[in-house]
């Protein structure tokens, strides 16, 4: 599929039509295969290098920075955070996402055993400290919002309002997962780094 749209670029490209306009199509073509192949392909590496355990907590830990973040900001919410790119959000609901994020990765690292040596019993392979797991919780609250904020970015350069359509009222797959992006390659490099 990745040879058919580089194929296609280079028809386009090389047909004399319109070499800007197929630049820039190529170009964003490379992108949503680095974007949506390579960063979410990261997930099975996390997977298979540390455990189901880390790719449960990644996972909730980012689904808890999204829940926070919007209770948070609609609750408090006054200053915008990036009032171009994604109107809604605030400052108020990106710090609460970020300690959300913050709590649930050390919640659910106590819960799943993966801080110091797990439960007694539980053969556990890759267990961290709890400063280890504060800086992986920071990282997935801060990054879990950028993979948000660079996905609306994409679709305002785009000039589309959702990414797609196949759930209605929600956009499409990547408007729901726009998130999780990020926050397995911040996760998988944070783990290779402190382990």
């Amino acid at each position: 599929m990745t040879i058919s749209f580089l194929w296609f670029a280079f028809r386009r490209f090389v047909s004399g039509s319109d070499t800007e306009q197929a630049l820039a199509e190529g170009s964003w073509t490379l992108l949503g295969i680095i974007y949506v192949g390579w960063l979410l392909g990261i997930w099975i590496l996390l997977r298979r290098s540390f455990g189901w355990e880390w790719v449960i907590l990644a996972l909730f830990s980012t689904f808890a920075v999204d829940t926070c973040a919007y209770f948070i900001g609609r609750a408090f919410g006054r200053h915008k955070l990036a009032p171009i790119i994604s109107p809604g959000k605030t400052w108020e609901g990106a710090i609460g996402g970020l300690f959300g994020g913050l709590a649930a990765t050390i919640a659910l690292a106590m819960i799943l055993g993966l801080i110091g040596e797990g439960y007694p019993g539980q053969a556990l392979a890759m267990p961290v400290s709890y400063a280890s797991a504060v800086v992986v919780g920071l990282f997935i609250g801060l990054f879990a919002q950028l993979g948000d904020l660079t996905e609306s970015k994409i679709k305002r350069v785009m000039g589309v309002k959702e990414a797609g359509n196949l759930i209605p009222g929600h956009g499409g797959i990547l408007d729901r997962l726009d998130s999780v992006v990020f926050t397995g390659v911040v996760v998988y490099y944070s783990l290779c780094l402190i382990l």
